[in-house]
């Protein structure tokens, strides 16, 4: 535990540095920040791409699949634990307890018991009483739900870390390196794209980019692969029907319209700039 926390902190810090530093920008644009010397040196470790980094996706990959280990092995034991009194425990074991009290009553057992009882209830205690032939046993115990908070921080764990494994670019990588995909790096349309260049259209997570024309639609999209493009089926048809673009006297862009449409989306999208 104390490790993986240790790792979470580490990727804290990478996420720190993913947020503050931009992300996927031009090489000459990092060369001209850091110079040639912190370029190279940090080019080692992807810090321009630090959530799909070699390092930040293997440590994700190892928090999900020693944090699942960890989980599916205590889990049982705890829900069990929580689940049982131990009611069964003889007194010879509980004289043995570094942490017990002994004392003698004047009442009767039955007496006794009932004043425990009250006693544990108006504590909040949870108890369960089995009689034997010549003693009575009352366990009790509070506090069985603390042992969810184990299983739910470790679950969350594994949850945030798939998440950030499907936020990345394994499921592509995966394809190309399992499922005999290749970039594409020679100008072609996309209708003549082989099978080797597209992705399924299962693919549970990608970022990619639409190229639609003013009156024109399409259901692919391109994702940018190494020195080439993977083209990625989409489930929906997007179309763009107007393209306003309005320059000021600076000639800076004042205002972007797009008018498009597609079966999910919204008729109308207006951007200001």
């Amino acid at each position: 535990m104390r490790f993986a926390v240790s790792l979470l902190m580490f990727i804290c810090v990478a996420s720190l540095i993913g947020t503050v530093l931009e992300q996927n920008d031009t090489a000459n644009a990092y060369l001209d920040r850091f110079g040639p010397f912190w370029f190279e040196l940090f080019d080692k470790f992807s810090i321009w791409s630090v959530y799909n980094s070699w390092w930040f996706v293997g440590i994700m990959a190892f928090l999900v699949v020693s944090t699942s280990i960890c989980l599916t092995r205590n889990t049982p034991k705890f829900l069990r634990d929580a689940r049982t009194f131990r009611e069964y425990v003889r007194g010879t074991s509980l004289r043995a307890f570094p942490n017990r009290i002994q004392a003698t009553v004047s009442k009767s057992p039955a007496q006794a018991r009932e004043q425990m009882q009250a006693l544990l209830r108006g504590h909040g205690y949870r108890y369960k009483v089995r009689e034997g032939d010549d003693d009575i046993m009352v366990a009790a115990k509070k506090g069985s739900a603390n042992r969810l908070g184990f299983i739910f921080t470790h679950a969350a764990i594994v949850v945030i870390c798939i998440g950030g494994l499907l936020d990345s670019e394994l499921p592509v990588r995966l394809q190309v390196w399992l499922g005999d995909k290749q970039p594409i790096t020679e100008n072609m349309r996309i209708a003549d794209v082989p099978d080797y260049g597209r992705l399924s259209l299962r693919n549970p997570s990608f970022e990619a980019h639409l190229q639609v024309p003013e009156g024109a639609s399409t259901s692919n999209a391109l994702i940018n692969k190494g020195n080439g493009v993977l083209v990625q089926p989409l489930p929906l048809a997007s179309s763009s029907s107007v393209f306003t673009w309005t320059i000021t006297p600076p000639a800076c862009p004042a205002a972007l319209k797009v008018t498009w449409s597609s079966p999910t989306t919204k008729p109308e999208k207006a951007l200001n700039a």
